[in-house]
């Protein structure tokens, strides 16, 4: 994973001259409710690894729920994030569940 994360970050390196353009990361992890099925995302800026994931909220401070992933992949794109990957961690069974994503930053 590392590997894969260290080439995004090289090949999204503008060439010599280039204006640098400010970018940040995160991995969205999508979280199944146990009591009613629908999903839950919890985004990872690289905080410290005794700060939980936060989960996406709305303008009121409310956990945004999502019928599928698609939906949470166009609630992000609607926020300004563009979707690079989707992963596993090691030992982890079945579909990608985290998702790379950057978004540009204003200067």
């Amino acid at each position: 994973m590392v590997l894969i994360l260290a080439s995004i970050i090289l090949s999204a390196s503008p060439g010599p001259g280039a204006a640098a353009v400010p970018l940040r990361y995160c991995v969205v992890t999508i979280v199944e409710s146990a009591t009613d099925g629908k999903l839950q995302a919890k985004i990872d800026y690289g905080q410290d690894a005794t700060t939980p994931n936060s989960k996406v909220l709305d303008d009121k401070g409310k956990a945004l729920e999502f019928e599928t992933e698609q939906q949470m992949l166009n609630w992000m794109n609607s926020e300004g994030w563009d979707f690079i990957s989707v992963f596993n961690k090691p030992g982890e069974p079945g579909p990608g569940t985290h998702f790379l994503m950057r978004k540009k930053l204003k200067h």
